[in-house]
Parts: structure tokens; C-alpha cells; sequence
């Protein structure tokens, strides 16, 4: 992918991108570079320096995050159209998550020079970071809501649906996607981390939902294959 095939397929997706001014878009994509990471590969550890905020063009990226009890686990599963690291970068703050692309994905950098430009001379700069950090909020608060869900085969449903941006919780979210199979590249044990499951119960789980035609699995992937059906079973 060349520069500017990933800058125009950015400016057509959606998420924050999208719903920014077409003159302060502009503005952001012309200042941007763009990186290609292969399957596996981390774009930041915990720690690292913050150089640049980032946005996912194509692909998916796993969220690690440090946890009090010592150990890092798998937080969210961040798909095209998602845009981050803004207020580590904007503070030059350490990075308090780490990202590794679960496939092979392309990544537009802004780095923190062409967000200080931009900045002095775009004065909506503030508000729409901040537009972001609040888009952020909402996705940390909704991931939290769900995790009080008590019922797991609904807690599961709406991690699912989350980790697919097909739940409202403040990340990329497109109508189209609700009608289209969604994959997502996440191994069954690192769902069972995030829905609180011991592998027995998770897949007990799955298997429900496999015979109701919602989502298929393989090895390091899960298909939801009727968005709307999934959707219908967690309201139900």
C-alpha cells in the first residue's frame, strides 16, 4: 500500500476521522507517515515513549494492558478507522498500553512535531482532541459495563460485539459492518480472559452460538457471521 491509497482509504472509513472538519482531516492525513507491521509484530511496548498518535487504516491491532497483579492481558481489539495515542504522545508520556498487530496491518503515524504545528495554527486542534479522548472514555467505560454483564453467554455476546466496533462504545461503528460478516483475529483463550471464562464454559458458549448461525471459529480467529442476529440475542 502506497501513501496516499492508504490516506484516501482513511478518509472514507469511520470513526473520529470521519466526523473531524474536511479542512482539519486534510490537515492531519497530508502530516502523516505510513508504517506496515507483519502478523505478531508490537508497535509499542508498555513504556515506550509516546512519538506519535496513529491510526489503523487496514488490519486489526490487539490492546495489552498491565494489570495489578503483575501479569498483561488482552484489553480490546482496535480495527480500521481506530485512532489513539494522542494524550500519551500530546504529554510526552510513556505508553501505558502495548499494541501488536494481529495481522498484517498498515498504520498512519502523526508524529508529535506535526501535531505541535498543527496545533499553533489549527485552532479547533483542542477540540477535537479532545473529541478523541472522550471517544476513549466512553469505549473504557462501555468495556467495564460489560464486564458487570452476570449472565456469560450475554458478557460474551457483548465483548464480541465490541471487539468487532459493532457495539456503540465511542469507536469506529458503520451500518454497513452490522449487515457484514466481521472477523476477528483473537484466540478463544484470550476471549476467555476478557469475559472472565474458564476455557470449558467459553466454549460451551460458543458452541451455543455456533448452532444458532451467528459466528463461526477457527484456530486464532472468530467470524461473527450475523451481526444483527448477535446483536438480537444479547436484547433478548
Amino acid at each position: 500500500m502506497k501513501i496516499g491509497d492508504a490516506r484516501r482509504l482513511a478518509e472514507g472509513q469511520p470513526g473520529w476521522l470521519g466526523e473531524i472538519s474536511e479542512s482539519f482531516r486534510s490537515e492531519i492525513l497530508s502530516a502523516c507517515s505510513l508504517h506496515h507491521y507483519r502478523t505478531g509484530e508490537q508497535l509499542h511496548a508498555i513504556g515506550d515513549e509516546s512519538y506519535s498518535m496513529y491510526g489503523i487504516v487496514r488490519g486489526q491491532v490487539k490492546m495489552y494492558l498491565p494489570c495489578s497483579d503483575g501479569e498483561t492481558y488482552l484489553g480490546h481489539l482496535l480495527s480500521a478507522g481506530y485512532w489513539a495515542g494522542e494524550g500519551p504522545s500530546l504529554l510526552a508520556a510513556a505508553r501505558p498500553v502495548a499494541l501488536v498487530a494481529a495481522r498484517p496491518t498498515y498504520v498512519l503515524r502523526l508524529g508529535r512535531p506535526a501535531m505541535a504545528a498543527i496545533a499553533a495554527r489549527t485552532p479547533e486542534f483542542g477540540q477535537m482532541m479532545l473529541k478523541l479522548l472522550m471517544g476513549h472514555l466512553t469505549l473504557a467505560l462501555g468495556a467495564v459495563a460489560d464486564s458487570m454483564i452476570r449472565d456469560a453467554r450475554k458478557r460474551t455476546i457483548a465483548t464480541l460485539l465490541r471487539l468487532g466496533s459493532l457495539s456503540d462504545h465511542g469507536q469506529p461503528l458503520s451500518t454497513v459492518a452490522q449487515k457484514m460478516p466481521v472477523d476477528l483475529f483473537i484466540r478463544q483463550q484470550e476471549l476467555a480472559g476478557l469475559v472472565n471464562l474458564g476455557r470449558t464454559a467459553l466454549n460451551k458458549v460458543l458452541s451455543d452460538l455456533r448452532e444458532k448461525g451467528v459466528l463461526e471459529t477457527d484456530y486464532a480467529r472468530i467470524t461473527i457471521l450475523d451481526p444483527t442476529g448477535l446483536q438480537e440475542l444479547l436484547s433478548a
